[in-house]
């Protein structure tokens, strides 16, 4: 969402401040100074990811991310910084999940140890209550910061699924140093 407002006020001089625009893709934005966010990048959240996954053992890996700049990055950064001994799928679910049961089937063939969702919370539904994926029930779970959210709670059927989960959030502003922009610019 970001990338879009930003493409379509470019030439407006607006200064954009994103509370939750994560993507890599903002990084090197060439966007003169206008694209500012609160949130860290990608880049950290999916080296976090990648040593977590490490720290943790895991073997098989399936990563089922949205095709966007969001679930496409991220799921990028964690497949390049995973150990080389450390088997990492990608399997890319398209914008309104419309090819999910193909790829529910394919990750579920890989048998992974661990499943790292990096979807929207109706994906991530889909597949933490697919009935036909044994092995994906199996695989510990692993969430991105997209999906760190009560909705998703409330959104899943089977709450022991959640049981054991770990992710990452990057964390809301909050504290003197956010007081201190949000009134700045609310002053500007």
């Amino acid at each position: 969402d970001t990338l879009a407002i930003h493409a379509a006020t470019r030439t407006s001089g607006t200064l954009i401040v994103a509370r939750t625009a994560t993507s890599a893709d903002i990084t090197h934005l060439d966007d003169d100074g206008l694209v500012w966010r609160t949130a860290p990048s990608d880049l950290y959240q999916g080296l976090v990811l990648a040593r977590l996954l490490e720290q943790q053992k895991a073997s098989k890996v399936a990563i089922i991310a949205i095709s966007n700049s969001y679930g496409d990055s991220l799921a990028k950064i964690v497949l390049d910084n995973a150990p080389d001994a450390m088997e990492v799928q990608t399997y890319a679910v398209t914008e309104g999940g419309k090819n999910l049961p193909a790829v529910i089937a394919a990750a579920e063939a890989q048998a992974p140890d661990f499943l790292l969702l990096i979807t929207a919370i109706d994906d991530a539904k889909t597949i933490l209550e697919a009935k036909n994926a044994p092995a994906l029930a199996k695989a510990r779970l692993l969430l991105a910061d997209s999906l760190h959210s009560v909705d998703l709670v409330n959104a899943v059927s089977d709450k022991s699924r959640l049981v054991g989960a770990l992710g990452t959030l990057p964390g809301d502003p909050f504290g003197e140093v956010y007081k201190t922009l949000q009134n700045s610019f609310l002053l500007a």
